[in-house]
């Protein structure tokens, strides 16, 4: 029996260490305002379970009806100068959304997911945590001309990288 005792208690030992996850989501809603007088309203619906709630993006933009792209949700959201792209970035592992980019009138132009496997992070949990980039500041940059190329942003050891470059794999061009 002693044997058998010291034999689990070694195996624990050896066995890899990842920190445990546990999460309880509140509703909440973030408003933020895009040149030219449009907002992203991004929010998060706890009231049928904190476990699991609802995400969602919402674009709205001139005159254009508002476009809704569930299942998503950013901590970092920054529209170009020019206001003609739109980056919404995660380090958080629920959602699974990692990175997007949108056009003014919402169109999901790139997404990214921390499941495919291709970040680089700098921290990771079991479920939550996914540190990918910079979530102090981000520091995004938009370069000419606007397109998904063009954006660089410092990822989480302090370098600066083009988005597409920090996604590497990951990123999945959207026919949403």
């Amino acid at each position: 029996m002693t044997a058998v005792a010291l034999a689990l208690g070694l195996a624990t030992l050896a066995a890899p260490e990842a920190p445990a996850d546990s999460w309880s989501f509140e509703s909440e809603e973030r408003v933020v305002a895009l040149p030219g007088g449009g907002r992203v309203v991004v929010s998060v619906d706890a009231s049928r379970s904190t476990q699991q709630p609802d995400f969602e993006v919402v674009i709205e933009s001139g005159n254009s009806p508002p476009v809704s792209h569930p299942g998503l949700w950013f901590r970092d959201v920054v529209a170009s100068p020019d206001g003609l792209l739109i980056v919404g970035l995660s380090n958080r592992g629920i959602p699974d959304s990692a990175a997007a980019v949108f056009s003014l009138d919402g169109a999901l132009l790139l997404i990214a997911n921390h499941d495919a496997g291709a970040l680089n992070y700098c921290k990771e949990s079991v479920t939550l945590v996914r540190e990918w980039y910079d979530g102090d500041d981000p520091d995004v940059h938009f370069g000419a001309p606007a397109e998904p190329g063009a954006i660089t942003l410092r990822d989480c050891r302090g370098e600066r990288l083009t988005l597409l470059e920090a996604l590497g794999a990951s990123q999945v061009a959207s026919d949403r």
